[in-house]
Formats: C-alpha cells, sequence, structure tokens
C-alpha cells in the first residue's frame, strides 16, 4: 500500500539581523531587516523537503529600500 507523504504550507514574519547591508549588488541601507517568509514542506519519515521563498525589506524605515527575496530548497535528516 502506497501513502502520501503529509505536505504542509508554513509562513512567518519576525526580525532578521544581517551582518552586510549590501547583499547581490543591493544597498539594504540597515542590518535590521524585516523577514516574511512562506513555504511549502513534506515529511517523508526522518527527511523534510522544503520550498520556501524569503522576502527581506527594512519596511521604509531608511532609504533606499529594495528589499530582496529569495528562492530555497532545503532537505533535513533527523538522526
Amino acid at each position: 500500500m502506497c501513502t502520501t507523504p503529509p505536505f504542509y504550507v508554513e509562513a512567518g514574519i519576525g526580525f532578521s539581523l544581517l551582518d552586510e547591508r549590501y547583499f547581490a549588488g543591493k544597498n539594504l541601507s540597515t542590518h535590521y531587516q524585516f523577514e516574511d517568509k512562506i513555504g511549502l514542506v513534506s515529511d517523508f519519515g526522518t527527511i523534510n523537503l522544503a520550498l520556501r521563498i524569503i522576502h527581506y525589506s527594512n519596511a521604509g524605515f531608511k532609504a533606499p529600500n529594495p528589499g530582496i527575496n529569495f528562492l530555497t530548497l532545503s532537505m533535513a535528516q533527523g538522526f
């Protein structure tokens, strides 16, 4: 019998502290950024796979505020 692995959506909003203000050719203005994250996660027993979109922005507290986006794919294995 084949079972389908459980999928779920995760989302979060929080604060981040970045080491650098310049990243990927962009001046992010501050080390302090807001982080928004949404992802699709699947558990395969001890292995967890996740596809996430992450956005960093200083919410307009200091110019410039270009924001930056990341698309991440991760795999984790419990031990």
